[in-house]
């Protein structure tokens, strides 16, 4: 079976469904999901999980992200971007000084506002649903941290590009938006790349047809990466290969059961676990007496 973890990067006017449809179909497999998805209009590094590595989809989700994004100041859109109805807005005189002490203001963790084209759900319903019939919504923050912003070019008062890292449910956009209004004007984003999400960097990514290049040259195992790859700052633990049908049939797991000890490894702490050097699966040391690790999710078996 056809599993584990493709570098893709994303082109322009994709969504990420449209991703998985794309490579469900070059590699002729049903079970294909992604560590996160990625706005139509940006562009960049998305993780395409294939085969048993989809069970892992919602371990796999809060990794840090960075971004390269361009900023046009003096305008506005109910998106914060480009691609909806804009207007000019004054634009007040500041320096590339004035612009790097605004952008230091945002770095740490912070409270931003989605913008309504987005697919935060209020009462169930995604945002954008509410921006499309013109209904008003209160739509609340959300707590994000932002690791840092490094300014990259500055063309002013007109434009700017920025580098951006920062936590999972950061949007770009609302901070490029937050960032205009801290100038005194407002500011939309007209570009956006995704340049890190975790381990995996735009470097080590392929587009969709090189992806079919290497499925028709038989290449494809230079591309697919092993299931647990997102995982490798996870404890890693290794269960007795007598203990092989207990770990398979999800059942918790006593010291017996391990090769590996565990005594290192803090109560609620997310493990790998191993059999016979094959990942098998996720599980948590626990605090219970007697029990070490409750398996979470095994990829085998079920």
């Amino acid at each position: 079976m056809l599993s584990g973890v493709i570098c893709i990067n994303k082109e322009q006017d994709m969504t990420s469904h449209d991703v998985c449809y794309k490579v469900r179909k070059i590699l002729g497999t049903k079970k294909v999901g992604h560590s996160g998805t990625l706005d139509p209009m940006a562009e960049g590094v998305m993780g395409v999980l294939v085969g048993r590595s989809t069970k892992l989809s919602s371990y796999i989700t809060s990794f840090n992200k960075e971004y390269i994004a361009g900023i046009e100041f003096g305008k506005d859109s109910p998106s914060y971007d480009i691609w909806t109805d804009m207007r000019d807005v004054s634009v007040p005189e500041f320096s590339k000084e004035d612009l790097k002490g605004v952008l230091n203001s945002f770095i740490g963790n912070i409270t931003q506002t989605p913008p309504i084209y987005s697919a935060i759900k209020v009462k169930g319903k995604p945002l954008y649903k509410y921006a499309l019939k013109g209904e008003k919504v209160k739509i609340p923050g959300r707590e994000v941290t932002v690791n840092d912003i490094e300014l990259l070019e500055a063309n002013l008062p007109y434009s700017a590009k920025i580098r951006v890292s920062c936590s999972k449910g950061t949007y770009i956009r609302s901070l490029i938006h937050d960032i205009g209004v801290s100038l005194g004007t407002s500011a939309v984003m007209n570009s956006l790349v995704r340049t890190k999400n975790g381990i995996l960097n735009i470097e080590d990514s392929i587009t969709l047809s090189e992806l079919e290049a290497k499925v028709r040259s038989d290449e494809l195992d230079e591309v697919i990466k092993r299931d647990d790859f997102f995982l490798t700052d996870l404890h890693r633990v290794d269960v007795n290969p007598l203990s092989g049908k207990i770990l398979l049939n999800g059942n918790a797991l006593i010291r017996k059961n391990l090769i590996t000890p565990t005594d290192d490894i803090k109560a609620g702490t997310m493990v790998r676990l191993y059999l016979e050097d094959k990942f098998i699966g996720l599980g948590k040391k626990t605090d219970e007496e007697g029990i070490l690790i409750r398996p979470i999710k095994i990829l085998y078996g079920e």
